[in-house]
């Protein structure tokens, strides 16, 4: 009876090892999981959905399914995307809206298989300045199931791929939605750009709030005059804008109409 238990006891032993030894490496596949994630596959999404807002925002045009196919194939040639990895993107432009929607999942296997993190997803927004497409553009792109439009035809070179690449300080993603006529006229061009550069790092991309308060709803508790004298003056934490008087007066107009 103790040789049987000394057995059994021996192979509960062996049987404890090996799922300590199982846990463990999926402790481990799931560390290395997450490295990928964050390192590899998040900051890719991102710098391929930034390339493709920044070709449309420069060159002020929207993009066919074609010239995603081209700019995939020429990242994949390149060697930044890799054979293991597999992508979506999804691209919107509407025919009465200057604004645009390009959303990119991405998800592979890493590290000899070690890392298979979950898959990304990225939106970016932006708004097109140039022309408009007749019918609203929206199209899911896969490489492997990708088919020709004879239709269109937007090459893409390698010249664009390294100017689409610019961090360009044109429309952020986030402004894309201020306003309510999305054909901004000059004046709230003018007013947006000012902003950029003297309220966002404060009052967040939206304006919505972030070291210093929203400001949505301005009207609710200002009049013009008193939102052109803090602009002129400060308020408590907040320095003077030294702006030329149109940009201010641009930004107040702005803010005003604000909701």
């Amino acid at each position: 009876m103790r040789v049987i238990r000394l057995f059994f006891k021996g192979i509960w032993m062996v049987i404890k090892f090996i799922l300590s030894i199982l846990i463990l490496l999926l402790f481990i596949q799931q560390v290395l999981s997450w490295a990928a994630y964050f390192a590899i596959v998040k900051p890719k999404a991102n710098d391929i959905a930034q390339d493709i807002t920044s070709y449309i925002q420069i060159n002020e045009r929207y993009i066919s399914k074609e010239w995603v196919h081209n700019y995939v194939t020429a990242r994949k040639s390149s060697g930044y995307i890799k054979d293991s990895e597999h992508i979506t993107i999804i691209y919107s432009q509407p025919s009465n809206d200057r604004r645009f929607e390009v959303t990119v999942y991405l998800s592979g296997t890493y590290l000899s298989g070690l890392a298979d993190p979950t898959i990304v997803v990225v939106n970016y927004y932006g708004v097109n300045y140039g022309d408009l497409p007749e019918e609203g553009i929206y199209f899911n792109y896969r490489p492997d199931g990708y088919e020709p439009d004879t239709s269109t035809s937007m090459k893409i070179v390698e010249k664009v791929i390294v100017e689409a690449a610019v961090d360009e300080p044109s429309i952020d993603e986030d402004l894309a939605y201020l306003g309510t006529d999305f054909y901004f006229t000059e004046y709230e061009m003018k007013a947006i750009e000012a902003m950029q550069s003297s309220c966002i790092a404060c009052h967040g991309m939206t304006l919505e709030g972030l070291v210093g308060p929203s400001l949505i709803n301005l009207n609710e508790k200002y009049s013009k005059d008193e939102i052109l004298e803090i602009i002129v003056n400060g308020k408590g934490n907040m320095p003077a804008m030294f702006l030329d008087e149109e940009s201010k007066i641009a930004i107040v107009e702005y803010l005003y109409s604000l909701n």
